[in-house]
């Protein structure tokens, strides 16, 4: 928790809070390439991230981010688009 209170986004914050009172772990926190500065917040479940808009972002500033590419890793979620900072879930096909 103390690496969440570390983030600048509000709304990323208030979202990866919102899943660890969910009971969600934390599987990574950190700088997902080296092209990217901020941090995400990776969780152990699938995100979803129309649901997580509509509680959290209701002016709709987040950007939804997927990867599919089964080589570098699936996953999905959300970024502010002012600080980079991400919460990511599992993308499952």
């Amino acid at each position: 928790m103390e690496n969440i209170a570390s983030l600048e986004s509000i709304k990323i914050k208030e979202i990866c809070y919102y899943l660890l009172n969910k009971g969600f772990s934390i599987t990574y926190f950190g700088k997902p390439w080296s092209n990217i500065q901020s941090n995400w917040v990776y969780f152990n479940t699938e995100l979803n991230t129309e649901v997580l808009i509509l509680k959290f972002d209701t002016d709709k500033t987040l950007e939804i981010h997927k990867n599919d590419d089964r080589k570098s890793g699936l996953e999905k979620g959300l970024v502010d688009p002012i600080t980079k900072e991400g919460v990511m879930g599992l993308f499952i096909k």
